[in-house]
């Protein structure tokens, strides 16, 4: 996942603020910012709404509802790079680690078509789908217990039990092996 504008990327970003409790409290937001210095000589930021100044992606934290409870965290030059610092230098280990291995999932699944030769459909078809939109028909379907559970899958990278799961699953995958 090394394109921050990939659309597999976005969507597992989705699945990650809907599934990871401790990222309720995480805000990411795009706006334009001047970068002072203040009275000490420190660099102080500055929050504006003028569209001459640069725009870029900043995070804070905050229960819903309430005024964030830190100073807002950046310039990132995108979102994936604002939530990427968040979890990995801000937030819970645990969090960084599951997004870690729900990124893997991309890669399993293009490795299962390319290196394995399957072909992977879904709802019984005999078209082939792509890795994004396999990706597209999880994000449609889980729910939190299956996110967890997937995770913990691609944790242990245990390929026989993924391809399992997501053919047992609301997601009916069906897995065919075109080198047999």
């Amino acid at each position: 996942m090394k394109n921050e504008n990939d659309p597999i990327k976005m969507i597992l970003l989705g699945m990650y603020r809907e599934f990871c409790p401790n990222l309720k409290t995480l805000e990411i937001f795009e706006s334009h910012y001047t970068d002072l210095e203040n009275e000490s000589g420190e660099s102080e930021l500055n929050l504006d709404v003028s569209s001459e100044n640069p725009k870029a992606w900043f995070f804070w934290f905050s229960f819903p509802g309430c005024i964030p409870e830190s100073e807002p965290m950046g310039p990132f030059e995108s979102e994936y790079h604002a939530l990427t610092d968040a979890t990995n230098n801000h937030g819970s280990d645990d969090i960084g680690e599951l997004i870690g291995y729900m990124e893997l999932l991309p890669d399993v699944l293009l490795g299962l078509i390319h290196y394995q030769g399957y072909s992977i459909s879904y709802n019984g078809e005999s078209e082939s789908r792509t890795v994004l939109e396999l990706i597209e028909r999880i994000n449609s379907m889980i729910d939190s217990d299956q996110f967890e559970r997937l995770s913990g899958i691609l944790k242990n990278q245990d390929i026989p039990q993924l391809m399992s799961f997501l053919a047992n699953q609301d997601f009916d995958f069906d897995f065919n092996n075109e080198g047999e």
